[in-house]
């Protein structure tokens, strides 16, 4: 074999070799066997590498769809290593944020269903309140929730986290230069005290609380600024992150709606209160007459009643003793129950007849009932009217549609006073009301009540007047206090517990004081036992 040796273009020489035909066969077999096992080689070289590149990128692969089939049933606590190569880090570091985010949007998901469990169990506003800071307070630990109510007769945010905040709690002018008065007039999320806040911790909340740093969160209902939320945190606590905002801003929202529900409820218990003293008045001090009277509200409705009872006293040692119920509950029943009571009150002072005095009341209401002033007016009220001579124990009466009053004498005679009376009061203009007279003598019992006392029976039955007589007699030698507590008890039994309706009642009990008179036979038409 000759090879030629150049320089460029300039041959230099040759080398010349010399071997034989067979080992030339022998070299070229020698080069194809090293060049197979080369290629060998470097396929398993490959195919090693290749499989440790796969088991590197498949293991994590498999690891995180493992984790979010997981996630995916509700285990939100699954975390993935961040190791291997970069890539399969930031996947990793996707993943385990994204599940802190879902974890920590469910937690906040829970809070608020629990924070709206917890401020709509109570309609009092330091109960409210108080359920809204701990609910705050357990989702964001290390720190401080306040609620300020505003108060705008005195132009002042009041902190509500006390019992009376009105008369004990911190109040802060709503001038005052500081981030509650300024998220409060903005309607405006504010911040301070962070790194990314844009403004120094506030100087009043350091000052009161020790705040490093603070989030101020207007609370606002139906377009009505109830008050503003407070959160702080302390020297050395992180500041709340902007992350945080969004649970704070949906709190904020429940809180302020049930605020100014317990507000309103406030303010209609207060009205009620003022009508309760009004149409529920204690009982008078009638010469030889004890009285005794319970009131007891339907479950669930508020204190504004429809029933009342009232005790007038008139010229010449006579008494008035009336119990009335309008249609309808609420304000507007309770309002046109005192208009009707001090309707019926002018008219006993001019009339010495109940029956007279229930038709003049009559007319009144039914022109006022008639007349369109409100459509809310109720339809009717049913009432009771007695008038009552101590002197002589005379006892005359006339009903509106009213439940039978109930007699219990003490011989142990049972009387069922008034089979006959008239329609309710402004059902009818021209309405007619008859009234009967009977003498009581000392010892006799009568039971005056609203329809809440028979119709209280869950069976659709009624308590009939021979069954309030028959309470009446057992009780003969007991106080009258002592007889109205076993006649509502009864009551309660029959209802379960559970009255539908207002239960007003009254036990009037003839005394000493009373001259014992020939007992007057029962009018026509009244039942004898």
């Amino acid at each position: 074999m000759l090879v030629p040796i150049t320089h460029g273009r300039t041959p230099l020489g040759a080398v010349f070799i010399l071997c034989s035909t067979h080992e030339q066969q022998a070299m070229l077999l020698a080069v194809r066997d090293w060049g197979i096992l080369m290629v060998a080689i470097t396929i398993l070289v490959a195919c090693a590498t290749a499989y440790f590149l796969a088991a590197i990128i498949a293991t994590p692969i498999r690891r995180m769809a493992h984790s979010m089939q997981a996630v995916a049933r509700g285990q939100l606590h699954q975390r993935l290593p961040e190791e291997g190569c970069c890539e399969v880090r930031r996947m990793a570091h996707s993943f385990n944020h994204m599940s802190a985010a879902l974890w920590r949007r469910m937690r906040e998901m829970e809070s608020l269903q629990l924070l709206g469990l917890a401020v709509s169990s109570s309609l009092y506003l330091y109960k409210v309140a108080q359920a809204a800071v701990e609910s705050v307070q357990a989702v964001l630990p290390d720190t401080r929730a306040q609620i300020w109510l505003s108060d705008l007769e005195r132009e002042h945010l009041v902190e509500a986290t006390m019992a009376y905040p009105e008369e004990n709690g911190l109040a802060v002018p709503l001038g005052e230069d500081c981030l509650l008065s300024r998220a409060y007039h903005r309607r405006q999320v504010l911040r301070a005290g962070g790194p990314e806040d844009g403004e120094p911790a506030d100087p009043w909340l350091r000052a009161h609380f020790g705040a490093a740093s603070a989030v101020a969160l207007p609370l606002v209902a139906q377009s009505e600024g109830v008050g503003v939320l407070t959160v702080l945190r302390p020297e050395g606590a992180e500041p709340l992150q902007a992350e945080d905002l969004p649970f704070l801003q949906a709190a904020a929202n429940q809180i302020a709606l049930a605020l100014e529900n317990a507000r309103m409820y406030g303010r209609e218990a207060r009205v009620a209160s003022v009508f309760q003293r009004v149409l529920l008045p204690p009982p008078a001090t009638i010469p030889g007459l004890e009285i005794a009277a319970r009131w007891r509200p339907a479950p669930g409705e508020t204190k504004v009643t429809g029933d009342y009872y009232d005790f007038i006293a008139l010229p010449n040692g006579r008494w008035g003793i009336v119990i009335g119920d309008v249609c309808g509950k609420g304000t507007i029943a309770a309002s046109y129950t005192a208009m009707a009571k001090y309707v019926l009150r002018s008219y006993a002072y001019e009339s010495d007849s109940p029956a007279q005095i229930l038709q003049r009341t009559n007319a009144a209401l039914y022109a006022q009932f008639t007349g369109g002033l409100s459509e809310e007016a109720p339809m009717f009220i049913t009432l009771l009217c007695a008038l009552y001579e101590p002197e002589t124990g005379r006892f005359s009466y006339a009903h509106a549609g009213h439940p039978l009053g109930t007699l219990a004498r003490v011989d142990s005679r049972v009387a069922i006073a008034l089979d006959r009376g008239g329609p309710p009061l402004g059902v009818l203009a021209d309405a007619v009301y008859h009234e009967e007279t009977l003498y009581l003598s000392p010892g006799d019992t009568v039971a005056l009540y609203t329809d809440g006392v028979v119709e209280a029976a869950r069976d659709e039955h009624v308590l009939e007047p021979e069954h309030i007589a028959a309470i009446l007699l057992a009780h003969q030698e007991d106080s009258a206090q002592r007889v109205a507590d076993a006649l509502l008890d009864e009551v309660v039994r029959l209802a379960n517990g559970e009255a539908p309706d207002d239960v007003t009642l009254m036990i009037l009990r003839a005394g000493t004081g009373v001259d014992s008179l020939p007992m007057s036979p029962p009018p026509a038409g009244l039942a004898a036992s």
